[in-house]
C-alpha cells in the first residue's frame, strides 16, 4: 500500500479465476438513481448530488464527480403506476452536459404525449473527469 491506496492490476478468486482491474473500472456504472414519485425525491443513488423538479414529469440530475464528457451511456426505466396509458422517458433534449442531464417522463394515452410524475430509475457509464 502506497500513500493510502491499494495498486493492484487483477482480482483473483480462489475458484472462479481472475479478472483484470481495468475491466472492473472502465465497465462499473459511474451513476446510478431512483426517483420516487411520491414527493419527487432520490430514493437512493450513486453519484448524484442533487434532483430537479422542473415540472411535472421533467426532472433535472446532477453528479457528484463530474463525468469526462456530455456522452455518457444513460439508460432510463419507469415504474408504470397508472392505468392511463404506456409509460415512457427520454433525456430532455440538449440536457446533457458534464455535469449532469434532463430526463422528461409522459404517458401516452389517446395519440398524445403527457408529461407525467412517476418513480424513474436509471443508470450511467462512461468516464469521469
Amino acid at each position: 500500500m502506497a500513500n493510502g491506496k491499494i495498486k493492484a492490476d487483477q482480482i483473483e478468486h480462489s475458484t472462479a479465476g481472475s479478472l483484470d482491474t481495468q475491466y472492473v473500472v472502465n465497465g462499473s456504472a459511474k451513476a446510478w438513481f431512483d426517483i420516487s414519485s411520491v414527493g419527487n425525491v432520490l430514493d437512493d443513488s450513486f453519484n448524484i448530488s442533487s434532483l430537479d423538479d422542473d415540472g411535472v414529469g421533467d426532472r433535472g440530475l446532477n453528479y457528484v464527480s463530474a463525468f469526462s464528457t456530455a456522452h455518457a451511456a444513460i439508460s432510463l426505466g419507469n415504474e408504470d403506476n397508472t392505468s392511463a396509458g404506456v409509460i415512457s422517458s427520454d433525456i430532455t433534449t440538449g440536457s446533457r452536459t458534464t455535469g449532469g442531464f434532463g430526463i422528461e417522463a409522459y404517458y401516452n394515452s389517446s395519440n398524445a404525449r403527457v408529461l407525467y410524475d412517476t418513480s424513474s430509475s436509471g443508470v450511467a457509464h462512461g468516464d469521469l473527469a
